[in-house]
């Protein structure tokens, strides 16, 4: 998942992409890689897209993310 203009939550950093317990923040011409525990960021990103996608979309993105 890919979340724009990060600035507000990483100073200085405009991108952050969570995928697979890695959150990888895009900062300046800098890339930091940060551990994302039991997928918790992806989580909550998913479930904040929830009123955007289909029930069918977000079961399909829960179940990835559960391993399953």
């Amino acid at each position: 998942m890919v979340v724009r203009d990060a600035a507000g939550v990483f100073p200085g950093c405009t991108e952050l992409r969570a995928y697979r317990a890695v959150v990888l923040a895009q900062c300046g011409a800098d890339t930091r890689s940060l551990a994302d525990p039991g997928r918790a960021v992806e989580r909550f990103l998913a479930g904040t897209g929830l009123a955007e996608v289909s029930p069918g979309a977000y079961d399909a993105v829960r179940k990835e993310i559960e391993g399953g």
